[in-house]
């Protein structure tokens, strides 16, 4: 695997790399020891290895699902193909760990779930069972070795997977991790060029920036690797996007910090302690990234944002909603405990209701109450049921209303207008509407109309002679 020297890394400028992100790190300087331990989107096999020099290699390889499809396997039965990548990174520290320069560069490798025809002059390409076998296996050989002495490195194996998948994988996309999270992505390379141009004038015909898209995917994959998604769910792919380099590496930067604020901004008006609380931790990273950037840009000024007031703002709203939190729940512990009292009443009356049905001789002097207590006897197992409901009635509606307090922070989920349409989502309601409105007719007529009829007979009918 090749490796990039202190030396050109001084040579180098913004613009050799046509995309540029940042993998979020709230102190400012991110841990390569951790990359690769990562259970999302799925587990990921990785060996990231320290030899007696202090240079750090890395190997680690994941499955990712590509496919925004609404029912994926059903889609991949039919079309016969899968949105099922296998994406694997090999890199290593330009520089001694030790070095607070020191980058990780590499490659990431993406694979899709199907083996290309075999390019003229190379290999061939391998399938994607073959491939995460070879890559496992690395990863397993730079794992068996605890430590490496001076004769011994994890650079040969990592050498040879990186090569092997140089020769193997259909795409190969550059990349350089530096300290403070910034990440630099070249175009991909294709292995077989020809595919890979015809590939690029395709998606250009359809509106399709190829080329940017599988950068973006391999940055995602880069973040997902080593970054842990702290202060907002990790399938918000795009709270941190792959931005175009600009000659000045300021313009990127900016759109960036834009891209927080907007976050931030947006999830203010959820309403949500839980979701602001995390906002504070977005307008962390935002500080986080105005300090290396700073440090980067040799004097150049970035957009400026009060971040101090910002989160002086989130900290109050967060202070307000649970304060309304609390009088809510006060509200709903107060009509649980009404809901049980009146349960423990009708309980306790229906008692008195039967007991003149021990001694006949009370049905002359309380002709009313003797029916009443007929009826009640008679139906004394579905009129406990309705009272023993009571209290799931009041859980159940405090339920609802606690779900009609985050439908702001839903309206985010349902954005995407192809799955989550409004018009389905309504549609989808009111049919569950309808059903539970049959049940409950289902269950009025035979159980709890009769009861309800002899309570009106018994209250209205005239008393017995």
């Amino acid at each position: 695997m090749e490796s990039e020297e202190p030396d050109n890394n001084a040579a180098e400028t913004p613009v050799d790399w046509p995309y540029s992100g940042w993998i979020p790190t709230a102190v400012g300087r991110l841990s390569f020891r951790h990359i690769g331990d990562t259970d999302f989107p799925e587990r990921a096999e990785y060996a990231n290895r320290v030899d007696a020099g202090d240079f750090r290699y890395i190997v680690v390889r994941q499955y990712r699902a590509l496919s925004d499809a609404l029912f994926p396997s059903l889609t991949d039965t039919i079309s016969n193909r899968s949105g099922r990548f296998v994406f694997v990174l090999t890199a290593r520290s330009d520089q001694k760990t030790s070095n607070n320069d020191a980058r990780i560069v590499g490659s990431v490798f993406i694979v899709p779930d199907f083996k290309p025809a075999p390019v003229a002059g190379s290999p061939g390409m391998s399938g994607q069972g073959e491939i995460a076998s070879k890559a496992d296996e690395a990863i397993k050989a730079i794992n068996s070795n605890r430590s490496y002495g001076p004769d011994r490195s994890p650079e040969g194996e990592c050498a040879s997977i990186d090569n092997y998948l140089v020769h193997h994988t259909p795409i190969r996309i550059a990349f350089a991790l530096s300290r403070d999270g910034v990440v630099r992505i070249a175009k991909p390379a294709f292995t077989d060029v020809e595919l890979g141009g015809k590939s690029i004038e395709q998606a250009k015909a359809r509106g399709v920036d190829y080329e940017r898209y599988l950068a973006e995917q391999a940055y995602f994959f880069l973040r997902d690797v080593a970054h842990a998604h702290q202060h907002h769910e990790p399938q918000t792919d795009t709270l941190l996007g792959l931005q175009e380099t600009d000659p000045a590496d300021i313009e990127w930067r900016n759109r960036l910090l834009f891209a927080l604020h907007h976050h931030v901004i947006g999830q203010r008006r959820q309403g949500d302690p839980e979701t602001l609380t995390r906002t504070l931790g977005v307008i962390a990273y935002a500080r986080a990234f105005e300090a290396c950037s700073g440090k980067g840009l040799q004097g150049k000024k970035l957009v400026q944002f009060e971040n101090d007031s910002l989160a002086q703002s989130v900290a109050t709203s967060v202070r307000a909603c649970e304060i309304r939190a609390l009088e809510t729940e006060r509200r709903r512990a107060h009509g649980r405990a009404m809901a049980i009292w009146a349960s423990v009443a009708v309980i306790s009356i229906l008692a008195i209701f039967v007991q003149p049905r021990l001694n006949l001789h009370e049905a002359e002097a309380f002709p009313r109450m003797y029916a009443i207590s007929t009826v009640f006897a008679e139906y004394i197992v579905v009129a406990i049921g309705i009272a023993i409901m009571l209290p799931l009635a009041v859980a159940w509606r405090n339920w609802a209303r606690q779900v009609d307090n985050r439908v702001g922070s839903m309206r985010n989920t349902l954005r995407a207008p192809l799955y989550f349409n409004s018009l389905k989502v309504s549609l989808a309601y009111i049919a569950l509407g309808l059903v539970l409105i049959g049940y409950g007719i289902s269950v009025y007529f035979p159980v709890i109309r009769p009861l309800v009829s002899g309570l009106l007979m018994a209250l209205f009918a005239p008393q017995i002679e």
